[in-house]
């Protein structure tokens, strides 16, 4: 049977539009992501112009959504999700509405493939 370190290294990280925000803590072997975070806090973890509740914000690791009490292993990469600055299915909603392709074209018009191969 192989005992743990007591000491632990881990990854916290912001990822934002035009930059990502990492800091390397170690934490004891038995600390959970929430307490990774407060100790990246600590060591210089920005989160300026950001809006995350330290206390409840999500976090996950390696993508996968965790929960406050996830216990962390060497090596772990905990991300901060942020909200979505807008719903994914309402933006392509609107994209689609807005798209200039008309599919109501009569099959007699010309396209631009028959234009061609004149």
């Amino acid at each position: 049977m192989t005992e743990r370190a007591a000491v632990i290294s881990v990854r916290v990280v912001l990822a934002l539009i035009d930059e990502a925000r990492e800091v390397t803590v170690s934490v004891a072997a038995d600390a959970c992501a929430r307490d990774a975070l407060h100790a990246a806090l600590q060591a210089g973890l920005s989160l300026d112009g950001v809006d995350f509740d330290v206390d409840n914000g999500p976090l996950g690791i390696h993508g996968r959504c965790i929960t406050d009490n996830e216990v962390l292993l060497e090596g772990d990469r905990i991300e901060l999700y942020r909200p979505l600055a807008q719903d994914p299915m309402e933006r392509r909603r609107r994209v689609a509405a807005g798209t200039r392709y008309n599919r109501s074209r009569a099959p007699s018009e010309p396209t631009m493939m028959s234009r061609q191969s004149r």
